[in-house]
């Protein structure tokens, strides 16, 4: 056991954990309390700084910080968030057992990081004020960021697939718990990021399909609807689809047809008016190229794979 312990923590310390929240690049440095949250035998720790902000989560037991010339109690829930540079020390009641965790971490800003263009500039700034002037910051955690951590360590033992974007995503919730401790409860106003209108295009043509399949619909109805050329509107569905816009329409209209054959008992003549067609000769000839199968054969085929699994 402690041998994979200790392969854990030479592992963990060389992880480079990163998390653009953005234009703020935040670095996470972890070390052996993070993994044993065991605090020193020493009933204290000598007063000290570090080069990087410094968050203390108690999981258990009470002592004493003391951050510049401040007393502060510690107790289970206590979470402290130390600035660089600012000198403390930890004194532990020697009765009793001190649980806690220790995260360093920095920060640094990209003008030019691109993500900055799908997050709200408010909020990058209201995220940088609050590290601004900060020396400490303490306040009782309700239970919210302990468990967080306990899932980390899992995650780290585990290191299932998507393991390092999933403890990406725990230390985000983590500095933004924190980061709402310290600005309340208010209400923050600012801009939400807008779609591309590219990205605005795409689900329009989706609802479109999605909605007049049925209907003897043309290319020049969605350039309208778009306000594109036809040489546009095909170069966005093949780039999308990989399909014409015949081609799609047709493609939803058979993937309908077998929903219906499927689950309904409705007639071929039904289902031909149903999905826009005029002739149930042409709609039979279509879905039997298309699919390898007659509309008839393909519901029987549907039933007896049914009577089967049941």
């Amino acid at each position: 056991m402690m041998f994979i312990e200790n392969n854990l923590e030479a592992y963990m310390q060389e992880m480079d954990i990163r998390i653009f929240i953005g234009k703020a690049l935040f670095e996470i440095f972890l070390d052996s309390s993070f993994l044993n949250n065991n605090s020193n035998r020493l009933p204290y720790g000598p007063r000290h700084d570090h080069s990087l902000y410094e968050i203390h989560l108690v999981k258990s037991g009470n002592g004493v910080i003391t951050v510049d010339n401040e007393k502060l109690e510690i107790c289970p829930g206590s979470v402290f968030l130390i600035a660089p540079g600012v000198y403390h020390e930890i004194e532990r009641d020697p009765q009793q057992h001190l649980e806690r965790y220790t995260i360093k971490f920095r920060y640094s800003i990209f003008e030019n990081n691109q993500m900055q263009d799908f997050f709200p500039e408010g909020e990058i700034e209201e995220i940088m004020n609050a590290f601004k002037d900060l020396n400490y910051y303490t306040f009782i955690d309700d239970n919210m960021i302990i468990p967080i951590i306990q899932t980390i360590r899992e995650e780290l033992e585990e290191r299932s697939i998507g393991y390092y974007s999933k403890i990406q995503s725990y230390f985000m919730q983590i500095i933004i718990n924190i980061l709402r401790s310290m600005a309340g409860k208010d209400a923050m106003e600012y801009d939400m990021p807008n779609r591309s209108i590219y990205d605005r295009r795409c689900m329009i043509i989706d609802d479109f399909f999605e909605n007049y399949y049925d209907m003897n619909v043309t290319v020049k109805d969605l350039c309208n609807v778009l306000h594109v050329s036809q040489k546009q509107l095909n170069r966005i569905l093949m780039e999308n689809y990989k399909l014409t816009f015949k081609q799609k329409v047709v493609e939803k209209r058979i993937e309908v047809a077998k929903s219906l054959l499927r689950h309904t008992d409705l007639s071929i003549v039904e289902i031909t008016n149903n999905l826009g067609y005029i002739s149930e000769t042409n709609f039979c000839s279509l879905f039997k190229r298309k699919v390898g199968v007659a509309p008839n054969a393909f519901r029987v085929k549907h039933l007896c794979d049914m009577s089967r699994i049941s």
